[in-house]
């Protein structure tokens, strides 16, 4: 497989990077602040769960909802009500097995051990994500919100699952499922009425663009010399070091009206004409941006 490295004109993106750090508290403290705080939860075994639980601590700082994602091996059932509420999203793997980040967890919630009452009052959602074309489809998923009930947690919405084999894969049953999620947080006033642009939630870090120059210097190094005149020069678009500028020839929305407000994915269209560049299906471009 080839990569063929270019760069484009299309301004500069709006950055978010999502993390929280929790420091030790008195146990009065932590427990109003846990009675405050919504846990998201994931079992992930190729990294779509995990993806679809970041996406939501974004959709829940828009909505002014502080939450957090983990995936579920970290987490001790035991020590889960308290929390606001609780949201899981689970893959299926294999012919209805659990995905290895909820391994522990799954062993630890099935103890017969543990009391009737283990979770009770603790309000949760569960989304699953699978595929219809196999026998157990959503089986992690069906599996989790039946046992979460039997521990006497409370479920805030019915349970919901996508497929990929639907249009627009698991995407549409994801999108109305958290239509609901943040329904109930409001009526429950855990969430705002207002939702903030993605734009106008603040960083919590800062990203720092530093120079060749600048980074040697602090570090001790020395730039590299550039290439002698006699040095083959090296064929735009080849190599990271070498990319292409390209302009954006068309920039259209895949995405109905409705599902923009959720994510928009895009057709992009790239001028490379004159460049030389040959591609087959299958090859990586990697796409990066010039300020304009």
């Amino acid at each position: 497989r080839r990569h063929v490295w270019f760069g484009c004109e299309v301004g500069v993106p709006h950055i978010l990077l999502v993390g929280a750090s929790f420091p030790r508290r008195a146990p009065a403290l932590r427990d109003e602040a846990m009675a405050r705080h919504v846990r998201i939860l994931y079992g992930s075994q190729t990294g779509t769960a995990r993806d679809a639980a970041h996406e939501l601590v974004i959709d829940c700082a828009r909505h002014g909802v502080r939450a957090s994602a983990q995936d579920l091996d970290s987490v001790d059932p035991t020590h889960l009500p308290g929390s606001a509420m609780v949201i899981f999203i689970c893959s299926t793997t294999g012919q209805g097995e659990v995905p290895d980040t909820m391994k522990r967890f799954w062993r630890a919630v099935r103890r017969r051990s543990l009391s009737p009452s283990a979770l009770q009052g603790v309000p949760y959602a569960c989304f699953g994500l699978g595929d219809s074309s196999y026998a157990k489809f959503n089986a992690v998923a069906r599996r989790l919100d039946v046992r979460l009930q039997q521990l006497s947690a409370m479920p805030a919405i019915p349970l919901a699952l996508g497929d990929d084999q639907s249009d627009g894969g698991y995407y549409p049953a994801f999108y109305a499922w958290k239509g609901k999620v943040f329904a109930h947080m409001r009526s429950s006033g855990l969430a705002s009425g207002a939702v903030l642009p993605l734009h106008d939630l603040p960083s919590r870090y800062l990203v720092d663009v530093g120079t060749p120059e600048r980074d040697a210097a602090s570090s001790g190094d020395t730039v590299p010399s550039p290439p002698a005149a006699d040095t083959p020069a090296v064929k735009p678009g080849t190599c990271p070091a070498a990319p292409y500028t390209a302009k954006v020839r068309e920039n259209t929305s895949l995405c109905s009206e409705s599902m923009r407000q959720e994510r928009d994915v895009r057709h992009l269209s790239f001028d490379i004409d004159g460049a030389g560049l040959s591609y087959e299906c299958g090859d990586t471009w990697l796409i990066g941006h010039i300020p304009t």
